[in-house]
């Protein structure tokens, strides 16, 4: 599981997080869930059992450099969920955040298994 949030802040999107965690977990899910940067608090997914991966500098996880202030490039997060599935495959890849699903979708690794959660989408036509 991955979308471009910051688990260090509570907004609306990392209660969807911990939430979705919470959700896949209660129904015998093993959850893996990559963030888009280190987590220093555990403030939200004390309750949750998962595996979580995050990158601090040259670890595996998140996006390289992305904090509150840099958004993960979906390149990067994408390469990064690629290498984690290579270590252990998942059935589903739940992403949220329509950047990051076009690039997965054209990188073509997850076919048939991706779950997404689009709250981006353009509300208006531009002529």
């Amino acid at each position: 599981m991955y979308g471009d949030v910051n688990l260090n802040l509570i907004d609306g999107s990392a209660i969807w997080v911990q939430s979705m965690v919470l959700a896949l977990a209660r129904a015998g899910c093993a959850v893996t869930l990559v963030a888009k940067a280190p987590v220093q608090t555990d403030r939200l997914l004390a309750r949750c059992r998962v595996s979580r991966a995050s990158r601090s500098g040259g670890g595996r996880g998140a996006a390289a450099g992305a904090d509150r202030r840099q958004r993960a490039h979906p390149g990067q997060a994408s390469q990064v969920l690629t290498a984690v599935d290579a270590e252990h495959r998942h059935d589903i890849v739940v992403l949220r955040g329509r950047r990051l699903v076009d690039q997965v979708v054209q990188d073509n690794h997850f076919r048939g298994r991706l779950w997404t959660y689009l709250t981006d989408i353009p509300q208006s036509i531009r002529r």
